[in-house]
């Protein structure tokens, strides 16, 4: 995660002077403003007792790295020969720092020096101080590259494009490595262990965008500008991975959700159901094995709700009723089950036939490889990768209480493994389509605050998007019931212009949401075929105004900018991802 100084994604700071008589400074440190990010900009202050003191020109967004440099070169004539270090243009600097590597794991950096005792001199320079609640030491410092002077009069080591004053009274605290303690404290991005990587996918998208309105051509310009200065991508909080990574692996699998923290989804969703044996489980639906996962071609589909059928000639005779659910099975059974990509063909008279129905514009290429996982597997790997967490408390299909559970018992069951985990509830943000789940957890829980209602309220007979009358509860009544974030699809938030440059803009839906004090998460983005077809339920209500994917860029914009969005789910998390990182500035906390 160490980042060069030349990095235009990191913070420049100001030098100050620290309080040190040893190195002649007289102020007491200032509050520090951190990066600008999805949060928009915030400032933590740093106490007069800091432990390193070195000048800062950048600070990370996840305060757990930092970049150095002062203006004046500094000769190695430290009085203590064991804390003196020769640091010239392009070395870096090392000091003990737990750290963790890329599976999660907490680990000393190397030749690290563990004595709480200073050993570093102090030159008298500026300085400025880091340090946070949580005492984050420094890793390392890398100066600029510079062209170096190899005559015998000047030295390497004395070849510095930054000065540096580390006080004699540095004392090194072990940091306690949570990083959920760091993503509570850092709502910019959340950290992870896996690099950031979008591949082409968003730059496709803004090449396709069109130029002939306004609306588009000026965010067209906007992205093409930062995508290609940005030298490195942070993880966003913004961007959420729907079911993982979708378009392109079995969803709600390991291999699903690290694509998904690999293309920077700060939040990562698992959707629960519950097994024969009342075990939880991440799949999208109760009933849905027979689509998601290879059950047909085992010994287990016997046990399905509704097996496949076979006439005497052995062609498939139900294939539009085959049902096969998460209760008909034990986890230990779930759990050899492999995942697939979601999609069956309803009208096929093989089973061959009937599991060809993946859509075509998604890709079989990540197919063969899909590790299921338990709920609470999918919170230990979250919490290895320094995400954030949204588990979906799926609707069951079965009669409640199940087993002697009941739903109130499958709602706190659900949040039971977050905190089993040590999991803080500022990082869960739990959902349910059932606004009797949503209130039980505001009502009795400590994820009141973070849980979110998931409008299906346009299902209800007689409910038009452009008509608040028609909505029951209202945006009032939900905020009034203690509902603080809601969840809808798209369509509902985004309505066709009347201007030709500005076509797509907020909807009524989305303006009386907002009024009522309602926090929008919106769901879900590149979950549609191509635009190039007409008539995709996600973009229905501005079909008219959109013809080719590059549109969707103009979407997400408007929902994020116009409206406001906390989040957006994604099934392909990448350009969203890519979007919040040239954004930053401009999206709400």
């Amino acid at each position: 995660m160490f980042m060069h100084l030349e990095n235009q994604s990191w913070l420049p700071l100001s030098t100050i002077r620290l309080n040190d008589p040893a190195c002649n400074a007289a102020a007491k440190p200032p509050a520090i403003p951190r990066r600008s990010g999805a949060s928009g900009t915030r400032e933590r202050r740093f106490s007069a007792d800091l432990l390193p003191y070195l000048t800062v020109t950048h600070l990370s967004s996840t305060a757990s790295r930092v970049g150095v440099r002062s203006q004046v070169p500094i000769g190695p004539q430290a009085t203590d020969k064991a804390a003196r270090h020769r640091l010239s243009p392009g070395r870096g600097f090392t000091v003990p720092t737990p750290y963790l590597d890329d599976f999660g794991t907490p680990r000393l950096a190397p030749k690290a020096i563990q004595s709480p005792t200073s050993f570093l001199h102090c030159w008298r320079h500026k300085m400025v101080a880091l340090n946070h609640s949580t005492p984050l030491a420094i890793t390392r410092y890398r100066t600029p590259t510079a062209p170096q002077d190899r005559s015998p009069h000047r030295p390497r080591h004395a070849v510095l494009s930054t000065a540096l004053c580390l006080s004699v009274g540095i004392s090194l605290l072990t940091m306690a490595l949570s990083s959920s303690a760091v993503a509570a404290s850092d709502s910019t991005s959340a950290s992870t262990s896996l690099p950031v990587s979008v591949g082409p996918r968003p730059y496709f998208l803004i090449d396709d965008m069109d130029e002939d309105n306004a609306q588009s051509a000026e965010l067209k310009a906007t992205l093409q500008q930062c995508a290609s200065s940005l030298d490195q991508l942070e993880p966003s909080d913004f961007s959420i991975g729907h079911r993982g990574a979708p378009l392109m692996f079995p969803e709600h699998t390991k291999e699903s959700y690290l694509a998904a923290a690999r293309m920077g989804a700060g939040v990562l969703e698992c959707d629960v159901a519950f097994t024969e044996d009342k075990e939880l489980v991440c799949r999208h639906s109760q009933c849905d094995l027979h689509g998601t996962t290879n059950i047909l071609e085992t010994e287990l589909a016997s046990q399905c709700s509704v097996p496949p059928a076979f006439n005497a000639d052995g062609t498939l005779s139900n294939a539009s009723d085959i049902q096969c659910c998460t209760s008909d099975i034990t986890l230990a059974e779930f759990k050899t089950l492999e995942g697939r990509m979601d999609g069956v063909d309803t009208s096929a008279d093989t089973l061959e036939a009937y599991l060809a129905g993946n859509p075509r514009w998604r890709t079989e290429l990540y197919a063969d490889r899909g590790t299921l996982m338990s709920h609470a597997e999918s919170i230990a790997l979250f919490q290895q990768l320094g995400v954030k967490m949204t588990p979906e408390l799926k609707t069951p299909s079965v009669e409640m209480p199940f087993d002697g559970m009941s739903q109130q018992d499958y709602a706190q069951k659900l949040l039971d493994e977050y905190a089993e985990a040590g999991v803080a509830p500022a990082d869960v943000f739990p959902q349910s389509f059932l606004l009797d789940d949503v209130r039980y957890w505001v009502d009795n829980t400590e994820f009141g605050d973070t849980a979110v209602y998931l409008d299906d309220r346009y299902d209800v007979e007689g409910f038009d998007v452009t008509d608040p009358s028609t909505w029951q509860p209202s945006m009032q009544e939900l905020a009034d019931m203690g509902v603080k974030i809601l969840a809808p699809p798209m369509w509902m938030l985004l309505a066709a212009g009347d201007d030709p440059d500005k076509p797509i803009v907020p909807s009524v839906y989305a303006e009386e949401a907002k009024q009522a004090g309602l926090e929008l998460v919106a769901w879900s983005f590149e979950r549609s075929a191509p635009l190039t077809r007409d008539g995709a339920w996600y973009h229905q209500t501005i079909d008219d105004v959109v013809d080719n994917d590059g549109d969707k860029m103009v979407a997400l914009d408007v929902m994020a900018r116009d409206i406001g969005v906390k989040a957006v789910f994604s099934d392909w998390p990448a350009a969203v991802t890519l979007y919040a990182n040239c954004m930053a500035d401009e999206l709400a906390p």
